[in-house]
């Protein structure tokens, strides 16, 4: 499957911008004004039945004022919710109908749904390839994608590890050290520990611990303000086609 481009749809990224920006101003837009309108209906009502329309001014007492003022509060907020659930089914009804008036938003909604299919489509394939390859295979596949996004491969180990470390590389002047797991469950701190002290041995700058089953709690907890980057499924897809892992690892 082809990855969809701006081009492919004749947009431009100021185009992209410019139809989030005005769909998301003109959704608040319909959901601020709704919702006034629904409390200022809510207060009109209630004064109107504590005061009735036409009532000389004189002649509202003290009393009646107190009970609009109260009333008008709670009916401003009875009005408030009418017209949040009203906002609802008109921002619904204008998000159906807005590309059938902008052709712009159109063709970003058409895109915008291309893009989503690919990505779906991509995440799934890449999670069976990278969940089917054996420990080896991971440690060259991902030493390929760490090449790709700027390290320098040193060596990639050709048994069980040197040390804990499958691979070593250099990013700019700084030396990193690799561990790479294929787990059915994810790993506990023990792996992470260790790879710690294979960075301060290695006096590497920084380590990478990729796993295509995650991290337990408590490897999260261990890594936490260390020089170690905690690389997932998800993480390792985003690097191998963006070049940079997702905020979720």
């Amino acid at each position: 499957m082809k990855e969809p481009t701006l081009e492919d749809y004749g947009l431009t990224k100021e185009d992209i911008r410019s139809c989030k920006k005005y769909e998301e101003e003109t959704v608040y837009w319909i959901f601020k004004t709704v919702i006034i309108l629904g409390a200022v209906l809510g207060v009109i009502q209630a004064f109107t039945f504590v005061v009735p329309l036409g009532t000389p001014f004189h002649a509202v007492e003290a009393g009646h004022i107190l009970m609009a003022l109260l009333g008008g509060g709670f009916m401003a907020l009875i009005g408030a919710s009418c017209g949040l659930i009203v906002s609802l089914f008109v921002a619904l009804i204008y998000h159906h109908t807005l590309p059938l008036f902008n052709k712009h938003i159109k063709t970003f909604r058409e895109y915008k749904k291309a893009k989503d299919k690919f990505d779906a489509w991509f995440t799934r394939t890449q999670t069976e390839f990278w969940g089917s390859l054996t420990g080896k295979q991971f440690e060259h596949e991902f030493a390929s994608v760490l090449s790709r996004n700027g390290y320098n491969i040193e060596k990639v180990a050709k048994g069980s590890g040197d040390g804990g470390v499958d691979i070593i590389a250099h990013k700019g002047w700084h030396k990193v050290i690799v561990q790479c797991k294929v787990h059915k469950n994810p790993v506990g701190p023990a792996v992470v520990r260790d790879l710690y002290g294979a960075m301060k041995h290695a006096k590497a700058k920084r380590a990478i611990l990729a796993c295509t089953s995650g991290f337990t709690k408590g490897v999260k907890q261990f890594a936490k303000h260390k020089p170690i980057d905690l690389i997932n499924m998800n993480g390792i897809i985003h690097l191998s086609r963006t070049g940079h892992t997702s905020a979720d690892d």
